[in-house]
């Protein structure tokens, strides 16, 4: 077959694939199944949907349920949001995490329940961007949701404590971040009993309700509460260690503690700038170790300086 015959198929292969449509790929969603389990009657449950907008178009994205569970579910901004939404506007290759709100009906029986949450855009809420034409193209993308129903009340959550630094200098405050990650089946609101031990002995006690103005710790959530701030004016310099407990009456508690230091920056700099060494380096090795690393350094000192003193010296003739 001539090479000009060639041309030809190929140009009528091309042509023949152009007639078909490209897949279109204006919006998506994270798909893996949400699976909520011990679901109480009555209680919340929320999940992150995160929304993507793929095209080169500013999209409409509508947010809805199947008809099993659209009863349900409710989408949110965030979780501290409770004005529900029905759709997001996304720009051109933008994302947003949207968060779906589960909250199971007082008469709702013992048993799974099974049902989507879906992402759609209809036609006509495509909109052009620049020279970019608009699309009326019908897209759905599911993500299928398990629920299951029982009467039992499963209480496990951690606690995250993030001090802003555990050398303090005198009169400054032991600053601590709390986040909450609730993964029981209902709303937490702890109290923190918050203790200071010096040695054996407590040197400070205070308690802390959970904000009242604050909502409980949903289900499967992430929370962090306003910083704590404990004084430490009335601490002598010293280590100490924070001993912290989490409870709700008689529900649950958790215990948690970390050490710290008041006025021992200051010393521990100075350890440094005499000895040239860090500080915390050299003071946590082992005393061999310290013997050893001295002796080698002597050691070579010596070496260094047989060297020099047994160098032959250049003998320099001159004749006239």
């Amino acid at each position: 077959m001539t090479n000009s015959k060639w041309r030809v198929l190929l140009v009528l292969f091309l042509a023949f694939l152009s007639s078909f449509p490209a897949p279109a790929s204006a919006i998506g969603q994270i798909t893996d199944p949400i699976v909520i389990n011990d679901a109480l009657r009555g209680g919340s449950y929320e999940r992150v949907i995160t929304v993507v907008n793929t095209e080169k178009l500013t999209t409409d994205i509508s947010l809805s349920a199947g008809e099993d569970l659209s009863g349900w579910v409710k989408f949110y901004e965030s979780s501290t949001s409770e004005n529900a939404i029905d759709k997001v506007t996304l720009a051109p290759g933008a994302k947003q995490d949207v968060i779906a709100r589960f909250t199971i009906p007082e008469s709702t029986p013992n048993k799974t329940y099974a049902g989507t949450v879906s992402v759609s855009g209809k036609p006509g809420e495509f909109k052009s961007s620049g020279t970019d034409s608009g699309s009326s193209v019908t897209q759905k993308i599911d993500r299928e949701v398990t629920i299951n129903v029982s009467d039992k009340e499963v209480v496990d959550f951690a606690v995250s404590l993030i001090p802003k630094t555990y050398d303090l200098s005198q009169g400054d405050f032991l600053s601590i971040r709390v986040q909450y990650d609730n993964r029981s089946n209902v709303d937490i609101r702890p109290q923190i009993d918050f203790k200071i031990a010096d040695g054996g002995a407590i040197v400070y006690s205070a308690i802390f309700p959970y904000p009242e103005n604050l909502p409980g710790v949903k289900p499967s959530a992430i929370y962090e509460i306003p910083v704590l701030e404990i004084p430490t004016s009335n601490l002598k310099n010293g280590n100490y260690r924070a001993v912290i407990r989490f409870s709700e009456g008689d529900k649950f508690s958790l215990d948690k503690e970390f050490g710290f230091s008041v006025g021992m920056v200051k010393g521990a700099s100075a350890t440094t700038a005499d000895t040239g060494i860090s500080g915390s380096f050299w003071n946590d090795l082992h005393p061999l170790a310290r013997a050893f690393l001295a002796m080698g350094a002597t050691l070579f000192i010596i070496l260094v300086l047989r060297k020099i003193l047994n160098k032959p010296k250049r003998r320099y003739d001159f004749q006239l």
